[in-house]
């Protein structure tokens, strides 16, 4: 079953895209003005643990626009996903455009958490080690948020 998309996955989907363009074209861009040698791993004290070639950065963006164009995949693909819930003729609309906007905001989460880590990186800025448990949380209170609302459609 085809989802007509929301004003909202639209905008979303928009967003990720245009990231993604964006920080692909700034990391050429600046790509001569990157050092040769960069920070690559960090402990939870903020000690650098690994260093690497700014080559590695590439990874980045690369598995960012795998993950966005996976995403974009099973995201047209809704009847193959595992609900949770009984899909019926009378909820089938509401589940999946609900499944999609959930998919397309994880989707917002993804790009921006991958191509956060680009400056971060070439700036060459320790995280703090709670930033992941931030992170983390922002994941479940997404998945949390949406399920919520998908266990409660009629």
């Amino acid at each position: 079953m085809k989802t007509e998309p929301t004003k909202y996955t639209l905008s979303v989907e928009i967003v990720c895209f245009l990231l993604l363009i964006i920080s692909s074209i700034l990391l050429c861009v600046y790509w001569n003005h990157i050092p040769d040698k960069l920070a690559m791993h960090y402990d939870f004290s903020g000690s650098v643990t690994r260093y690497g070639s700014k080559t590695e950065i590439l990874i980045i963006p690369a598995t960012a626009w795998i993950c966005y164009v996976l995403m974009s995949v099973i995201a047209h693909y809704p009847q193959i996903w595992n609900t949770g819930v009984d899909i019926t003729e009378t909820n089938r609309e509401r589940v999946y455009r609900t499944l999609k906007s959930m998919l397309v905001t994880l989707k917002l989460v993804v790009c921006t958490l991958f191509l956060s880590y680009i400056p971060i990186i070439v700036l060459q800025l320790a995280l703090p080690g709670w930033w992941i448990f931030i992170v983390v949380g922002i994941v479940f209170l997404i998945l949390g948020g949406f399920l919520f609302h998908l266990y409660h459609i009629k």
